[in-house]
């Protein structure tokens, strides 16, 4: 078999494998109480959510209990043209492959809900579990800080179980980064699936100087229904202002709040006239330049420890770079600046993107960054010195891993490129050399370990230094429209 022919086949297979993992779906199914089939397998239970295999023809058959018949229904399906006739334009020329894998896995079908008549007003009288959604306007950690708080809103009935937020945070963090519950239906769908409650209890917070006005209610997962929405207040009863308490981070998630000690082998490489040049890094002795050498070694970036618990899924979103760097250069094996020393001092600031998959077992990252960098390069040689400096626009490339080996302390292991200032060292190798060299690209490769202090985003014992107290509605909603938010009735709809 030739070499394009495996190719192909390795393609196509991995088309194949990306459309079937793609198969399964949560949909809602209202019928009588009872647990839900699908082809004799068991696949949820009704009134609630069922994880289905799509398909054209879905039938699913409710089993009420032993004595009774069982309750046959059948779901209607709409093709996906954007889940599976665009999505698969991702392959390019193998999008006809994937569109006929996803035809026949069924995966080219989106299953519509089943509700009817037959849904009961209520459901048989038991007791209820009730999870607890991450706090709307405040940070994780005040949630999890929270939470004896909001048990006192809920524990009203002693037949209710409430999830410990340890253990459902990272269920409700694995399928939405946003506050209370997610907004699109797919993921609401797949949340409510795993998390096997009854009931969420869904609070956001306007912060006030002395405390923080709420409001929540309580969703019915399985009826689909809302409580009545409740306002009230949490006071603070050390006399701080709710500033002390917060994360200030909630409104400044673009500033560094981690400091790395970085431990690493600098390589530059430049392309001077087409041809590609390593240089070498040399390290001056000197008080200040020890100095130098050591602040060279820290940076700061901004990093979040992840819950307790959290599910491996896939993040991404901003991050910024802060750094400031002095080097001693020179590039050997380009004879007419071999004997030049270029010594590099830069200042780098920026903020891009970042994308990572989160694991239980550490952080696995890439970022792209674009920089604003001032560089002051200076070139020595017998033959004379030159010094210049000024502002350029680069990009930072950076992937790596990190894990957190405490609450504070984090590990980190890299590779990092930084572009530089390609105008900047024209201009120093041609006064070296005294020709015309046309330096093309400079860039800078780092390769190493860090060690990082992290600053914890909320200080601990805030969570006992609250109490909870009836709060006016019109009081609340007067702050809603103060803060310019949204209306007042879709604000806490689901």
């Amino acid at each position: 078999m030739g070499a394009r022919a495996i190719v192909f086949l390795v393609a196509a297979l991995s088309v194949g494998c990306a459309t079937i993992r793609d198969r399964e779906q949560v949909v809602y199914v209202g019928g009588p109480e009872g647990e839900v089939f699908q082809n004799g397998r068991a696949v949820g239970e009704s009134p609630g959510y069922a994880k289905i295999w799509r398909g054209r023809r879905v039938s699913l058959e409710i089993k009420s209990s032993s004595t009774q018949p069982s309750h046959f229904v059948k779901l209607n399906s709409k093709y996906r043209w954007s889940g599976s006739l665009v999505s698969n334009f991702i392959f390019y020329g193998l999008a006809p492959v994937g569109w006929i894998v996803d035809l026949v896995s069924g995966a080219a079908w989106r299953v519509e809900d089943y509700d009817s008549k037959d849904k009961p007003a209520q459901l048989a009288a038991k007791g209820k579990t009730v999870a607890i959604a991450p706090v709307g306007g405040v940070a994780d950690q005040v949630s999890l800080n929270l939470e004896p708080l909001l048990i006192q809103k809920i524990k009203h009935d002693p037949t209710v179980d409430i999830l410990p937020m340890q253990q459902t945070f990272s269920i409700f963090r694995y399928h939405s980064d946003s506050p209370e519950l997610p907004e699109d239906q797919e993921s609401r769908y797949n949340l409510f699936f795993d998390l096997k409650a009854d009931q969420v209890f869904v609070a956001r917070a306007l912060t006030d100087k002395q405390g923080m006005l709420m409001q929540s209610y309580l969703y019915d997962v399985r009826l689909q229904k809302k409580s009545e929405v409740q306002d009230w207040k949490l006071q603070s009863v050390d006399g701080l202002s709710f500033a002390q308490h917060r994360n200030w981070r909630d409104k400044f998630k673009f500033l560094p709040n981690t400091l790395f000690f970085n431990l690493t082998t600098y390589a530059p490489t430049a392309v001077i006239d087409k041809v590609e040049y390593q240089g070498r890094h040399y390290n001056d002795e000197g008080l200040l330049n020890e100095a130098f050498r050591y602040l060279s070694m820290l940076s700061m970036a901004h990093w979040e420890r992840p819950v307790d618990g959290m599910k491996s899924h896939w993040t991404w979103g901003g991050a910024p770079a802060l750094s400031l760097l002095q080097h001693r250069v020179r590039f050997e094996k380009y004879a007419p600046v071999a004997d030049t020393d270029f010594r590099r001092l830069s200042a780098n600031l920026g903020y891009g993107f970042e994308g990572g998959y989160q694991s239980p077992f550490g952080y696995f990252y890439s970022n792209l960054i674009p920089t604003l960098t001032w560089t002051q390069l200076k070139a020595r040689s017998p033959r004379g010195s030159s010094e210049d400096s000024d502002f350029s626009l680069n990009f930072l490339v950076e992937f790596g891993y990190t894990y957190f080996l405490s609450k504070n302390f984090i590990v980190k292991v890299f590779g990092r490129s930084h572009g530089e200032d390609v105008g900047l060292w024209r201009e120093a190798v041609q006064k070296s050399s005294g020709g015309k060299e046309s330096v093309d690209s400079l860039s800078s490769a780092f390769v190493g370990v860090a060690l990082g202090y992290h600053f914890p985003s909320v200080p601990p014992g805030a969570k006992s230094q609250w109490k909870v107290q009836p709060a006016k509605a019109q009081r609340l909603k007067s702050r809603l429209d103060q803060r310019q938010t949204r209306d007042y009735n879709t604000f806490i709809s689901v």
